[in-house]
């Protein structure tokens, strides 16, 4: 098997996205692009250049749609992960649509295939007053976590000064 550069992995993530994109216009299925990919697209016109993947994100219903449409078609060269779906390596929390056709080692040493990544929205509001409120406080609640981690290492490290041992440190968490 070829070993494929940077530019060549991610034009086999565009062709993904491409029969993905397709499958969506079939089935009036809308989606956007986000992440590192929709930064791509404005600032390079394409690809960050060290990006190797393309981000998609859909709302729970859109998302819904596109997996009924997938099911009900013959998929030759592309195969789906859904988060559901226990069988599905790697899939972590969100959907991927790999191409089998390839092969990627992790530097684990874990196979896996080009993909791309479908993240789905949950619960997001039409209201944009209602959106900047929820933005507020999630940036509070996670600025009061990393407070609260800031204490939790501070108190560590003076646990650890006191004890100057790991052994008593690994039989408290173990």
């Amino acid at each position: 098997m070829k070993k494929l550069t940077l530019r060549e992995q991610q034009l086999v993530c565009l062709n993904i996205l491409d029969y993905f994109h397709a499958l969506c216009e079939r089935h009036q299925i809308h989606y956007s692009l986000g992440g590192g990919t929709l930064i791509g697209a404005i600032r390079h016109k394409g690809f960050i250049p060290w990006d190797d993947d393309i981000d998609v994100y859909m709302h729970r219903d859109e998302y819904q749609k596109f997996i009924n449409a997938w099911l009900h078609e013959k998929h030759e060269r592309y195969s789906i992960g859904t988060a559901e779906d226990i069988l599905a390596s790697n899939t972590g929390e969100m959907t991927k649509i790999f191409d089998n056709k390839t092969k990627t080692i992790d530097i684990n040493g874990n196979e896996n295939k080009i993909f791309i990544d479908i993240f789905i929205y949950d619960g997001i509001p039409n209201n944009k007053k209602i959106i900047y409120t929820i933005i507020k406080k999630y940036r509070k609640r996670k600025n009061r976590f990393a407070s609260c981690k800031k204490r939790w290492i501070r108190a560590s490290q003076k646990f650890i000064k006191i004890y100057n041992t790991k052994l008593v440190i690994e039989s408290f968490i173990s």
